[in-house]
């Protein structure tokens, strides 16, 4: 199925996610049989998409790596206080192959979900990591011309950099700014059957879902790739990674979606490359910095392309956002990345308030009880947003005098919906553009109700500390 304009996307950890099922249900739990109260749930939410996050066949190379992690134990340990070895299933980006995890149900068990999905209009999407591999891959025996390799010494001259593979080493994954990631090797994206290998794989995965998220896309970048690797990655091909692989699925599937993890300013490059859309991190560095007039001057500059970005207040890589914000403010941002064009992530527990970030090496979270302010708040507003289907229409930001203010509107047919959340600790007051009289809020306690909490020919609105209204009229019965 094709995905509709502007997204709603709920990304979940597979393993801890059906692990949370079963211990709930007191049953194994698989993709398969997951209930259909949950899946109930996602289309109440108005969910458009679902991104199992590893689902792929995990690598036991990967697991004893990581046992062998100092650092990670810890952070397992503090995750989970009954911690055991058993909880180590691998990361989900050391992909040992592009088959569904049997824990999970296999390949057959997907398909069977998928169809359950569909039939509630929501999309599947799953992950493709085009930079590197687990160790046990089958092609780092039959196809070491795949990867970034070099003689056998170099693995003995540089172990934290090589793995020793036959007579080759090949090097382990990393990008320019960091050091090398011990439970994967690195591919090469100038390698010409590393390309036909990467569109024979999008294939597959496009005949199983409905969209893909491609981890550190920028990382195949022809300057970043040459920036990396230099001469050991050879010269770059005649035409790019991205474009390659972008054209030769869109001929088969021509309604697949592509979703770019990216960094770096390299969300126009990959655009054109031929993604849907690509990750914000620099709005959500805004608004983890507590930034709104840097996040207006941001939303301005990019108006362009906000139609091609994904918007998230937390993903599996960054802290919850109910650990690192205040409730309030993590509301607020969640307000403004819910109702920006272009796609917006909901993390699952993010709408339960949770605050304990999950690894993907593990296979199951710490329980945790729901906050009922944010599951209220979530559950009205994105609900209204498809029920309205407002972010199909116009977006429109508007300047204010006060730079906390972070405000804009959205229009569709006659309906018109006006965002306005002061982000920051002090109160302020708003022009409104017609009377109070004239508007509902959808976040309001009973049920978008008029806001009338002052004079109703009043223009202007009092927003205390973080407070975040979502204000609707008809334009058609407004004079």
């Amino acid at each position: 199925m094709r995905l509709p304009n502007n997204p709603t996307i709920y990304e979940i950890h597979t393993a801890a996610y059906l692990n949370e099922l079963a211990v709930r249900d007191k049953t194994n739990i698989y993709l398969d049989t997951i209930p259909d109260d949950e899946l109930n749930r996602l289309m109440t939410l108005g969910i458009d998409a679902v991104w199992l996050m590893g689902v792929w066949q995990r690598s036991a190379a990967a697991v004893a790596v990581d046992m062998a992690n100092e650092g990670l134990q810890a952070e397992f340990r503090a995750v989970l206080p009954d911690f055991t070895p058993e909880d180590v299933i691998g990361s989900a980006y050391a992909v040992q192959d592009y088959t569904v995890d049997a824990r999970f149900g296999g390949d057959d068990a997907l398909a069977r979900l998928r169809e359950r999905l569909s039939h509630r209009g929501i999309g599947l999407i799953l992950d493709f990591v085009p930079n590197h591999t687990a160790p046990d891959h089958v092609w780092t025996r039959e196809h070491v011309d795949y990867y970034i390799h070099s003689d056998s010494n170099a693995a003995l001259r540089e172990p934290d950099a090589y793995a020793a593979v036959g007579d080759h080493s090949i090097a382990m994954g990393r990008d320019p700014n960091s050091a090398p990631w011990p439970d994967v090797l690195q591919m090469n994206a100038f390698s010409p059957g590393y390309r036909k290998a990467t569109v024979d794989t999008l294939g597959r995965i496009a005949s199983m879902s409905d969209g893909v998220r491609c981890d550190m896309a920028m990382l195949m970048l022809d300057d970043v790739v040459q920036r990396t690797w230099g001469q050991l990655a050879g010269e770059p091909l005649a035409t790019t990674y991205w474009q390659d692989a972008t054209h030769a699925v869109r001929e088969q599937h021509p309604d697949f979606t592509f979703i770019a993890e990216c960094y770096w300013d390299t969300e126009r490059t990959l655009i054109e490359q031929g993604f849907d859309y690509c990750y914000d991190k620099t709005l959500y560095d805004y608004l983890v910095a507590n930034d709104p007039a840097g996040a207006c001057d941001y939303l301005a500059r990019t108006a362009d392309i906000q139609s091609h970005m994904l918007h998230f207040v937390e993903n599996h890589d960054e802290p919850r956002a109910a650990a690192r914000l205040p409730l309030d403010q993590s509301m607020a941002a969640g307000a403004i990345t819910a109702t920006l064009p272009g796609a917006s992530l909901l993390h699952h527990g993010q709408v339960e308030g949770k605050q304990i970030k999950i690894p993907v090496q593990l296979g199951r979270g710490a329980h945790e009880l729901p906050c009922s302010a944010t599951r209220d708040f979530y559950g009205k507003l994105y609900a209204w947003l498809k029920e309205s289907n407002i972010r199909d229409g116009t977006w429109s930001p508007r300047a204010t005098q006060d730079s906390a203010i972070i405000t804009y509107e959205l229009q569709h047919e006659h309906t018109v919906a006006m965002l306005l959340v002061n982000y920051s600790e002090t109160r302020t007051t708003i022009d409104l553009p017609i009377p109070i009289a004239n508007y509902s809020d959808v976040l309001a306690d009973n049920d978008g109700a008029p806001i009338i909490v002052q004079a109703a020919a009043d223009k202007q609105l009092q927003l205390g500390p973080w407070q975040t209204r979502l204000l609707v009229y008809d334009q058609s019965a407004v004079s």
